[in-house]
């Protein structure tokens, strides 16, 4: 089974229904055996975007995300994350999100290339 974590950019942009994205995010969906997931951290920066703040926006959300398994910040990601952040210098979010990938032998699903494409440690898909 091939793992890949999402980032909040790709969802972002599906919400938006930006079609190179979907139609890049399709090509892995139709993969057999893969494993989609979202760290925690994505659920934070979604909901804290103008689309969560109603509840209609809330509840379409909500949907979407538990669409993905979802992999909750732990000791583990958190000291990845730490390390992450002070050896690429990146924001601790984005850190976050790379630990994930790492800790979770996840590719990394984003758009985000240029400041995800330094952590040499976790493989990037690019959309």
């Amino acid at each position: 089974m091939k793992n890949y974590l999402v980032d909040s950019d790709i969802i972002i942009d599906c919400l938006r229904q930006e079609k190179s994205v979907l139609e890049f995010l399709k090509t892995y969906i139709e993969h057999e055996n893969a494993l989609f997931m979202i760290s925690s951290i994505t659920r934070a920066e979604l909901f804290s975007g103008r689309s969560a703040q109603d509840i209609k926006g809330e509840r379409f959300l909500s949907k979407v995300l538990d669409s993905f398994v979802e992999i909750p910040l732990d000791k583990i990601i958190s000291e990845i994350a730490g390390k992450f952040r002070f050896k690429y210098g990146i924001l601790l979010a984005d850190a976050i999100i790379a630990a994930t990938a790492y800790h979770n032998k996840a590719v990394l699903l984003t758009r985000n290339f240029k400041d995800f494409s330094r952590i040499k440690e976790i493989k990037i898909s690019n959309a």
